[in-house]
């Protein structure tokens, strides 16, 4: 953890990791004109994107709960609460498929102490 806050080169590859990942859930990270305004939205292939992981019991559930916790511990914590942002606004128009358990994981996983 040590090195991943001190080390730009580790944490520039843990966003692209990241990136790579929102782009399979069909999200999208947007870096609001550089001014460290960020955030993750829906991007245009979630349509498509939201079929393969947006159901109930889906293995993806537990990947996104080691994204945010990884994001979180690694010194990318502002990355971790804007993806929760967006998996929030999912949750509410997707309550029945992502359940209070699940969304209660997400949060504990960007709030919780070591």
């Amino acid at each position: 953890m040590d090195r991943f806050q001190s080390d730009e080169s580790l944490r520039k590859r843990l966003l692209q990791s990241f990136e790579l990942m929102l782009s399979f859930f069909g999200l999208e990270l947007v870096d609001a004109g550089g001014a460290g305004a960020i955030s993750v939205r829906k991007a245009r292939h979630f349509d498509e994107r939201h079929k393969v992981w947006l159901h109930p019991g889906n293995h993806n559930f537990l990947r996104i709960s080691r994204i945010l916790r990884s994001l979180t511990l690694l010194g990318c914590s502002s990355y971790a609460s804007v993806f929760l942002e967006c998996l929030e606004r999912i949750h509410a128009e997707n309550a029945e498929t992502i359940g209070s358990t699940t969304i209660g994981y997400w949060r504990r996983a960007v709030t919780a102490k070591l």
